[in-house]
């Protein structure tokens, strides 16, 4: 079970690999057999998206151009926030405002929002050059 978490995280936090997340930059077939190959994971399948269920508590959708993932969005626990943070800065992401991050290479754009009221974040990865800076 913890490690079907940790995969779950991984997935949806990006994880410096030769500056560019686990996820964004891979094929939809890619993603899909990642996400296939851990029967914990309910995925729902669609045309430029994916979404990914675990536990219904967190979910992951994947957004394609050319059915290569260029975004992700999740929606997860707040108790995981602590995880993603730390694992941004041991992969020496740049916090650029609050709650918004910078992959080292500045390829990957991060930004969690929070909502304290129902303990829920929700973690937005886009590739950093195909959206305009707000920070």
């Amino acid at each position: 079970m913890k490690n079907a978490i940790l995969f779950f995280i991984l997935l949806s936090v990006p994880v410096c690999v030769l500056g560019q997340g686990i996820s964004i930059g891979k094929t939809q077939e890619q993603i899909r057999n990642m996400v296939q190959s851990n029967a914990a994971f309910k995925l729902k399948a669609g045309e430029n998206t994916d979404t990914l269920v675990f536990q219904d508590e967190m979910t992951t959708v994947f957004f394609y151009k050319d059915k290569i993932c260029n975004r992700t969005v999740s929606l997860m626990s707040l108790k995981v926030m602590d995880y993603m943070v730390r694992k941004m800065k041991e992969d020496s992401y740049t916090e650029i405002a609050k709650n918004i991050w910078l992959s080292t290479h500045k390829t990957l754009r991060v930004e969690i929002t929070v909502d304290e009221e129902r303990s829920r974040c929700t973690v937005e990865t886009t590739v950093y050059n195909e959206i305009s800076p707000k920070n």
